[in-house]
Formats: structure tokens, C-alpha cells, sequence
């Protein structure tokens, strides 16, 4: 069978290949659209949990401590943990979503006269040489996983501090 998935080339029509172009291209900018939303998502992760660690942060500033002062920052940290959750689970989402578009723009470059995508990741190492390239998905899933922790602190600190 001759096609995208098997090694022999395909003879296409002229009318076939200027659907191919096309299809390639909506993918490009589709996969384009998913790493915007993806980092507009980070942004408002990244806004939220500030928000919440400065509630906290303002809580400590405003006279003598009280009970439900706790209680609030037990509150923050638990609501700043179940963000990071979602948030990690957005990154791998879209990690996913953008490893299934590259699979298919990759499949359909080999029907086009020059494949820039193939090309480019072979000279970028194929993801294995960290020298070369480093993914930014795998570095980006650290911060909610760092400020997951963190708010789990804040959650065992403060309950500790209320009960004590």
C-alpha cells in the first residue's frame, strides 16, 4: 500500500498535493495555537497561585494572628495545591495533544518536496541530547510540582501551628 505510513513514494495528482499543502498547513498553525493556549494557561496558573501565596503573605502582615487566620491559610493552601494538580495535568495534556499534531505534520511532510519540521528535530538531536535541546514541557511541569510542594507545606505548617 502506497500512502503517508509505508516507504514507497506516492504518485499524487496536482489537485491531491494542493490538498496535502493545505492540510499541512492547517496543522502547522493549529499545533501554533495549542503552544499560545498552552502558554496563556501558564500565565493564569501562574497568576492564581501568586494571587494565593500573597493572600497568605498579607494574612501574616495584618496584627496579632488569629485562629481563623489559620484556617484561611489552610484553606489557600489547599486550594493553591488542587491549582498546581491542574495545572501539571494541563502541561501533560498539551504535551500530549502537541506530540500527536508534530506525529501528523511529520507524516504529511514526507509527501511535500522538503520536510522542515524532520529536518529540524534531526539537527536538534531528536530530543536525546539535553545539549542541543532541552524540552520545555519537561521543564515547565517543574513549577507546579515546586509549588504544589510548597503549598503542602503550608497546608502542614499551618494546621500544625493551629492544633499545637
Amino acid at each position: 500500500m502506497e500512502g503517508p505510513h509505508s516507504t514507497e513514494p506516492l504518485e499524487l495528482k496536482e489537485q491531491d498535493k494542493k490538498l496535502i499543502l493545505e492540510q499541512y498547513k492547517l496543522m502547522v498553525d493549529t499545533a501554533d495555537k495549542a503552544s499560545d493556549r498552552r502558554s496563556r494557561n501558564n500565565q493564569l496558573y501562574l497568576s492564581l497561585t501568586t494571587f494565593l501565596i500573597s493572600v497568605a503573605s498579607f494574612l501574616t502582615q495584618i496584627g496579632e494572628t488569629q485562629s481563623w487566620h489559620y484556617v484561611i491559610w489552610i484553606g489557600l493552601s489547599i486550594a493553591g495545591g488542587l491549582i498546581c494538580l491542574l495545572w501539571y495535568m494541563n502541561i501533560r495534556s498539551f504535551r500530549q495533544l502537541n506530540s500527536g499534531k508534530y506525529k501528523v505534520i511529520l507524516e504529511l511532510e514526507k509527501l511535500l518536496p522538503a520536510q522542515p519540521f524532520q529536518r529540524e528535530w534531526e539537527l536538534l538531536g531528536e530530543g536525546q541530547d539535553n545539549k542541543r535541546f532541552i524540552r520545555f514541557t519537561k521543564l515547565e511541569a517543574y513549577i507546579p510540582i515546586i509549588l504544589m510542594i510548597l503549598f503542602m507545606w503550608m497546608m502542614g505548617y499551618f494546621t500544625w501551628t493551629l492544633f499545637e
